[in-house]
């Protein structure tokens, strides 16, 4: 979180007159986590504001799409603003294009998510992150959308995000731009005008995590039989609340996490065999244009209808991608029906 996000926080901090020093950055974002919370609650009664898709954080019951938080919040979360300059115009809002499958009707997944289970038990070109540090590699991106009225604009801005953590060892999360799209070159220009990152591979940010400091959605070394493991996702993701789509999250919440081990990548495809409501795919390309097997499952936990894609490497059983779908309404987001509204591209090798 960089400091002038910080400082709009510390702004709306309600406990800053208690004298034990002010909030650090972890607190900080529990801050912003309980307003943006608080502002979907009031949003049922209330028309919208801003709508914005946001990335998961750590021991938090994710609601992915968030209607009625104020602008600063949405700053400072780290989300692309959309039309910060205050143009007018018709609704817009710029998306990825679908993948070729994804929006396929799909089969029964159990018979072919245990044989990938196989695959991954015995795999050993790809060991996984097995000791304290932790390495990883995403390429993210997720819609953030203003609602003004009728005015409906976005920016497309993927982010490369390289990751290592360690439980003895000091770690860095360095964040880079993707190539910015926007949806007209008016737009384009006054993102460049307003100081916007315009090319791929700018630094955003560049930060020092001091060794043990990291908070993590698991324990580890984690569990490598799908009931203890799904015990240890349950932790901090209500699956029993609210099924299939919060194991989804919790698989690819792991795979921002670390590289897992054959093992628990072998446990993480029986715990998806064991969900009736996961639906097989078959073979795709992913974004980087890698071959996958895809499977999803169609869910209304975050709050509109979507499908969640998952999409693993044939060889080695590690998850390469997943992508979140609006399919039936978009609410206030603007949206054509169906979109793209996330997608998070994994590494394991990539290093």
């Amino acid at each position: 979180m960089k400091s002038n996000d910080l400082d709009l926080l510390r702004q709306a901090d309600p406990a800053a007159a208690i004298p034990d020093g002010p909030l650090n950055e972890d607190e900080l974002a529990g801050l912003n986590r309980a307003l943006a919370r608080i502002a979907v609650k009031e949003s049922v009664a209330a028309p919208a504001t801003a709508v914005a898709v946001r990335r998961s954080r750590p021991r938090v019951t994710r609601r992915t799409v968030m209607i009625g938080v104020a602008a600063t919040l949405v700053a400072a979360a780290g989300l692309v603003v959309v039309d910060p300059f205050g143009s007018t115009g018709v609704a817009i809002a710029a998306t990825p294009v679908l993948l070729d499958g994804e929006l396929r009707t799909g089969g029964p997944a159990k018979a072919q998510l245990l044989v990938l289970a196989a695959v991954a038990a015995k795999d050993t070109s790809l060991p996984g992150d097995a000791g304290s540090t932790h390495s990883v590699r995403t390429s993210t991106w997720d819609l953030s959308t203003r609602v003004d009225g009728e005015t409906v604009r976005s920016a497309v801005l993927p982010e490369q995000i390289d990751l290592v953590w360690s439980s003895d060892q000091p770690g860095r999360r360095t964040v880079r731009t993707g190539e910015p799209y926007f949806p007209s070159e008016s737009y384009r220009q006054a993102w460049v005008r307003a100081g916007k990152p315009g090319k791929a591979g700018e630094v955003v940010s560049d930060d020092t995590i001091a060794a043990g400091s990291r908070e993590s959605w698991f324990t580890y070394p984690l569990p490598t039989a799908p009931a203890p493991l799904l015990a240890a996702f349950k932790v901090a993701h209500p699956i029993d609340v609210d099924g299939t789509g919060a194991l989804v999250t919790a698989v690819r919440d792991l795979a921002k996490d670390t590289v897992p081990v054959p093992a628990v990548r072998a446990a993480v495809l029986q715990l998806l065999a064991g969900r009736s409501d996961v639906v097989w795919l078959g073979a795709l390309k992913d974004r980087a244009s890698r071959p996958v097997e895809a499977f999803a499952v169609d869910t209304s936990y975050t709050g509109l209808p979507q499908r969640q894609v998952l999409m693993f490497d044939a060889v080695t059983g590690a998850l390469l991608a997943s992508e979140d779908l609006l399919t039936k309404t978009a609410g206030a987001l603007g949206v054509a029906v169906p979109s793209v509204i996330s997608y998070t591209l994994f590494f394991p090798t990539g290093r």
